[in-house]
């Protein structure tokens, strides 16, 4: 390149332009959600390669938090019918603002098990920094983030959790958000019985 500042700015570039396409598509998805044209591409998958995918997608960003990454993959095979594309989409927005909001040396978990009613559940849970109630709330609404000085700190649309809630609403499930300040926080997804492919 010739001069070492060159390849700093191309990277400075490139991360402006892939932030940018981030928030034109969060928004572009939170319109056809609205506007009832978003359409599932319903499968048959296999939750492992899913796991596999989303560790992939979200393992730099943890390692340059120091963060601990922890995915357990299921202890025995589970097929779901979901849409491969968004399940990965919610499951990387949960894992990325858990990484976001947590610490160095300490630790994000995705977990799964199936419910005592037969569906079947997905949690990720962290030790961030944690809301009140009120900045669930918030959280949960359009373009809202947590309004303290740590989280305005970093990048956002503040659409991830939106996003994620109501993707999951489409495979007719549900989204839960449970924090403690200075804990941490853990998001439930759950989805219907009717989603996982009995053997």
């Amino acid at each position: 390149l010739g001069i070492p500042a060159y390849r700093e700015y191309a990277s400075d570039i490139f991360r402006s332009g892939k932030h940018l396409l981030e928030v034109i598509n969060d928004i572009l998805d939170l319109t056809m959600i609205e506007g009832g044209r978003m359409v599932l591409d319903e499968q048959v998958v296999d939750l492992d390669d899913l796991f596999v995918k989303c560790e992939r997608l979200v393992e730099d960003a943890a390692r340059e938090a120091s963060i601990a990454l922890s995915i357990v993959r299921p202890s025995s095979p589970v097929e779901l019918h979901v849409d491969p594309k968004r399940l990965t989409q919610v499951l990387v927005n949960l894992l990325s603002n858990a990484i976001k909001f947590t610490g160095p040396g300490k630790r994000v978990a995705l977990t799964c098990e199936r419910g005592g009613d037969g569906a079947f559940v997905l949690r990720v849970a962290d030790q961030g920094i944690g809301m009140t109630a009120e900045e669930i709330q918030k959280a949960l609404e359009p373009f809202h983030q947590v309004d303290n000085s740590l989280a305005r700190r970093y990048e956002g649309t503040g659409l991830g959790l939106t996003l994620s809630r109501m993707l999951v609403g489409l495979h007719g499930g549900a989204l839960s958000v449970s924090s403690e300040p200075k804990v941490g926080t853990t998001v439930t997804v759950r989805l219907p019985a009717s989603r996982v492919v009995e053997a």
